[in-house]
């Protein structure tokens, strides 16, 4: 399946996580 699309998700997931882990608001 698409592979690019996995690596796509999990580069935006952990982009997100970071951020979110930088921010006191989860949001």
């Amino acid at each position: 399946m698409g592979a690019g699309k996995i690596e796509r998700i999990a580069s935006l997931s952990a982009r997100f996580w970071r951020n979110a882990e930088s921010a006191p608001t989860g949001v």
